[in-house]
């Protein structure tokens, strides 16, 4: 492996990152570098970092499709263009432009400078403010989405706890922190492969900073509903249920979240409610739900 390149895996995706630049084991930061690996794969997708911004005119840059104060989006024959920033260690933003071909696998991205890559414990790993923008693209492709939710691996096997911003995502792993192996409290990646749904960690966490690039077989999606005991109940509204599922999916931002993107990830969700068990979790803050999860039947 070259000082310029390295690879991470999430969701049972390779991304190769190239840079202009040497890139250390500090330049991105540590949830991020947990991810990588040391080997490349059949299948990846390819981020590319540059320095300094191109000069563009307005028929390179193309049809404009979507604005606000830190991010265009133009449309041309080529793919897709973004015009975006970050904020560097001190909160100073840097100005990124980024080409992106149509099918979000190769991403070029062109920094203003290199003072962000040099001082290190970068974020992300490709442009604008998360790797959402391209991996929920990606993952429709590739029989997967991701959630608004948190997961763990117990036992060998894993569990998806779904729910509202309050629903108790971070409280459900901070009771079973040291009994599980955490893949992430905000952030889980959902997708088949080989007739089985599994789920994945990501860098994307959210009030506990501990992440996992670990996978488990899927073996429930609980809905949680905080109570004042520990219960399990079945649910079976299947309409009220993808419902429920496709308001916690990490949807593309407009204007990527095309029709034929989200016909994709409904697919997913029908498959996935169609083999995996789906059950509200109520429970309290005991603990207790530990042995509960431990004695799901599906």
């Amino acid at each position: 492996m070259t000082e310029d390149r390295r690879y991470f895996k999430i969701g049972g995706i390779t991304i190769k990152v190239d840079a202009e630049i040497p890139l250390s084991g500090a330049t991105f930061s540590p949830n991020i570098a947990v991810f990588e690996t040391g080997s490349p794969d059949k299948e990846m997708i390819h981020i590319r970092h540059h320095f300094g911004l191109p000069n563009l005119n307005d028929d390179q840059l193309g049809q404009k499709v979507f604005e606000r104060q830190d991010l265009s989006i133009y449309r041309n024959v080529d793919g897709w263009i973004f015009s975006c920033s970050i904020l560097d260690k001190n909160s100073i933003p840097l100005r990124q432009t980024a080409f992106v071909d149509p099918t979000y696998s190769r991403i070029d991205v062109y920094n203003e400078r290199d003072d962000n890559f040099k001082n290190g414990d970068i974020p992300l790993l490709s442009f604008h403010q998360t790797d959402q923008l391209f991996i929920t693209r990606v993952l429709a492709e590739r029989c997967g989405c991701m959630f608004h939710a948190s997961g763990v691996d117990l036992d060998g096997a894993g569990f998806l706890f779904v729910g509202h911003s309050e629903a108790g995502k971070s409280t459900m792993i901070k009771m079973l922190n040291g009994k599980v192996k955490i893949l992430c409290d905000d952030r889980i990646i959902v997708r088949k492969a080989q007739d089985e749904f599994r789920i994945y960690g990501t860098w994307h966490h959210g009030e506990i900073p501990v992440v996992s690039p670990h996978s488990a077989p899927l073996k429930a999606i609980l809905l949680l509903e905080k109570s004042s005991h520990n219960r399990i109940l079945p649910f079976t509204n299947t309409t009220e249920l993808i419902g429920r599922l496709s308001a916690c999916t990490i949807r593309a931002i407009k204007p990527l979240g095309t029709s034929d993107w989200w016909a994709k990830t409904l697919a997913v969700l029908d498959d996935l409610v169609s083999n995996v068990p789906c059950r509200i979790l109520e429970f309290d803050k005991s603990g207790e739900v530990v042995d509960l999860l431990r004695g799901f039947e599906s």
